[in-house]
């Protein structure tokens, strides 16, 4: 869901500073879990209206397209009307790949884009505040994460959020990622000291993870587990913390940029010595 959200974001912030219309086929299964722009879905961006835009208001027809977009053989048939970029997954595309090819192909209507990656800083920036809008959970989803927030925020006047993915990072790198318990606590432990060394009182610690831990992991230490149903609720959860800190991983930077929330990326040979080292996420 990170991996979407972070090319989602991109490409909406780039549709929306060139004024086209955008269907994100890719985020489809997603878009039910956020709010939307007017009576628009959270998957595309619809800006020129007509009767292309309309019809992908129909759901037999989106199907459709999702299918033609994944068969060279029908696209190449659309030519030159409809271009299509595919790239590696190792491979990045930029606002300037984007306009390249929109200015070298006058009589393209439809740029079919096959990426993992899309990133448009700039872009991002300017419609940043849109963007947060369009892709914030549901209020469903949205309640259940503020309140749980709201209840430690009773007793913590300083609250961090830690992501601790395990369950795949197992294997991901060869475990490169995957810590243990006891060194999670060791960096709580860390930035619990060098926030209070500041004066900072009150620090309180929730912890998402998609393992739960053992009950003597955290003893003596103010850690609070979520108990979440869904991802999103965790994904929420640590957007409304004041510092966020957890492997490289893009949950974790969606989690930062989304809610303006600094983080920390833990590799295994962190020391967490200053709140300095909690940098803002200005891009996603």
């Amino acid at each position: 869901m990170g991996n979407r959200l972070h090319a989602h974001a991109n490409a909406l912030a780039f549709c929306m500073n060139n004024h086209v219309n955008l269907l994100n086929l890719s985020f489809g299964l997603y878009a039910e879990l956020f709010g939307a722009q007017d009576e628009c879905r959270s998957d595309r961006w619809i800006e020129k209206r007509g009767l292309g835009a309309f019809l992908t208001r129909i759901g037999a027809v989106v199907n459709l397209l999702r299918k033609i977009c994944c068969s060279d053989k029908w696209l190449s048939k659309l030519d030159p009307w409809v271009k299509v970029l595919s790239v590696k997954d190792d491979q990045r595309v930029t606002a300037e790949d984007l306009n390249q090819i929109i200015l070298e192909n006058p009589s393209c209507r439809i740029l079919v884009l096959r990426s993992w990656d899309i990133s448009c800083p700039e872009d991002l920036l300017t419609h940043q505040e849109e963007v947060r809008r369009i892709l914030s959970p549901v209020e469903p989803f949205r309640r259940k994460a503020e309140f749980l927030v709201d209840e430690l925020r009773l007793t913590h006047s300083t609250l961090i959020g830690v992501h601790a993915r395990r369950g795949d990072y197992k294997h991901f790198l060869e475990g490169k990622l995957y810590y243990s318990w006891e060194q999670y606590a060791s960096w709580i432990k860390q930035a619990r000291k060098a926030l209070e060394s500041k004066g900072v009182s009150k620090v309180g610690f929730l912890l998402c993870s998609d393992e739960k831990p053992p009950k003597a992991s955290f003893k003596d230490l103010p850690v609070h587990y979520s108990s979440a149903e869904r991802p999103i609720e965790d994904l929420h959860s640590l957007s409304l913390c004041d510092y966020l800190m957890g492997p490289p991983s893009s949950f974790g930077t969606w989690a930062s940029w989304h809610g303006d929330a600094p983080r920390l990326i833990l590799e295994s040979d962190a020391c967490i010595t200053d709140r300095k080292q909690f940098e803002p996420t200005l891009y996603c």
